[in-house]
């Protein structure tokens, strides 16, 4: 795969840039940019429909990891964190979410398509899961259960969740809740 557009960012001493080929294996690419300029910087898929970025979520995970790290080292520990760190620097995205119960997933101001995972409604509950206006989640392989309001929430033009393999625990609202031009699919719960 190549990098399909190359663009010379302000204050950039490159004066010949050229496309990077990927066709001989797997390379790393670093980019150090001010942080005036990463500003609304994604990281998506080519035309080659390469995988989306994928985020690790753990109870013995760190906000401060990387996320990029199924370990106690590299994964985060909530997923609002992997949730906002997703929708903030990818197209596309997966957060992987192991055994344990975590606090509710949501992010506002910014739009995207975010998968999350659970590891089975016998190991992964979740504190209710909010889709605003722009963002499309889907939620599979967890419990969602909530004292603090609704367990799927979607509100807003344009927000979607879809909700599979799931169970509902308790909610202290409502299982599942969209308003405001928001909709929600449920399947296989």
């Amino acid at each position: 795969h190549k990098i399909r557009r190359v663009r010379k960012l302000s204050g950039s001493d490159y004066p010949n840039m050229a496309p990077i080929d990927f066709a001989a294996g797997s390379k790393t690419v670093s980019m150090v940019v001010a942080a005036s300029q990463v500003g609304g910087l994604r990281l998506g898929q080519d035309q080659g429909g390469s995988l989306p970025g994928i985020l690790y979520v753990r109870s013995d995970g760190n906000d401060a990891n990387t996320g990029l790290e199924n370990t106690a080292g590299g994964a985060f520990a909530t997923l609002s964190h992997a949730l906002n760190v997703a929708l903030g620097f990818y197209i596309d995205a997966e957060i992987h979410v192991g055994s344990g119960s975590f606090g509710g997933a949501w992010a506002s101001g910014v739009s995207g398509t975010v998968s999350i995972i659970g590891s089975g409604s016998g190991s992964t509950t979740i504190d209710g899961v909010l889709a605003q206006a722009g963002q499309h989640i889907s939620v599979t392989g967890c419990r969602i259960e909530t004292i603090n309001g609704t367990g799927l929430d979607c509100t807003g033009t344009g927000a979607s969740m879809l909700a599979s393999e799931i169970e509902f625990g308790a909610c202290n609202y409502a299982h599942a809740r969209a308003i405001d031009g928001g909709t929600i699919e449920l399947a296989d719960y």
